[in-house]
């Protein structure tokens, strides 16, 4: 993933300019609580741990990168990973909205900051009955300041259709309440609540990224942040 810093628009899962940094996380609830103590296990068997879980959009086929006079002259064709979701055995899971155009973007950013809070990183907890998995994220929005300093947990939930399909993927209720405060959160509201059907990619994600360092793991000794 390209440093927040570097052809930013680029990142953003909707085309919001993003923070580096949040203000305020929003306490941790029991249901968080309780699917990081407790993870699930048997997870490997459902869900495909190699790689991500992504859905390319029609708007980042063909992607210009370069430009000239305005007008852009180089393009990459299929980006390598878009907006995209790992899940680690420890019952974690990772979003990135973010597009990586090719591996080294993804591995060069995944070296620097894979298990950092103040990143490009949303960390979250997931689980699975039958074939629904659910998960709660930590997701970032705009506050009053009208940069992205909110971090604010957000339930998804998905059918498995298989170790390498992910049908009807979205956040759902019960939603929070600041996700919808500003008009510059809209944008990014629609975009996560809209069901996506995401496909497995190969990616290096458990070499580059510990799992076992991530930021939200301090609740496990802290129930308070």
């Amino acid at each position: 993933m390209m440093a927040p810093d570097i052809r930013l628009p680029l990142l953003t899962a909707v085309g919001w300019v993003l923070s580096i940094s949040c203000i305020h996380t929003e306490k941790v609830n029991n249901d968080f609580l309780s699917m990081l103590k407790k993870p699930a296990t048997g997870l490997v068997d459902k869900v495909n741990l190699q790689g991500g879980y992504h859905t390319i959009r029609k708007e980042h086929l063909h992607f210009p990168t370069a430009y000239e006079n305005g007008k852009p002259t180089i393009y990459i064709d299929t980006p390598y990973l878009d907006n995209p979701i790992f899940f680690f055995q420890n019952g974690l899971i990772l979003y990135h909205d973010a597009i990586a155009l090719d591996s080294n973007e993804f591995k060069s950013w995944q070296i620097k900051n894979g298990a950092e809070k103040w990143s490009l990183n949303k960390w979250g907890v997931y689980t699975i009955s039958h074939d629904t998995i659910s998960a709660i994220i930590y997701i970032s929005f705009f506050g009053r300041s009208f940069s992205r300093n909110k971090l604010l947990q957000c339930y998804f939930q998905g059918i498995i259709k298989n170790r390498n399909a992910i049908q009807q993927w979205h956040m759902i209720a019960p939603y929070p309440e600041d996700a919808r405060e500003f008009d510059m959160n809209r944008e990014v509201f629609e975009y996560l609540t809209g069901p996506k059907d995401l496909d497995f990619k190969p990616a290096p994600a458990k070499l580059l990224i510990d799992s076992n360092k991530a930021w939200i793991l301090q609740y496990k000794k802290n129930d308070t942040f």
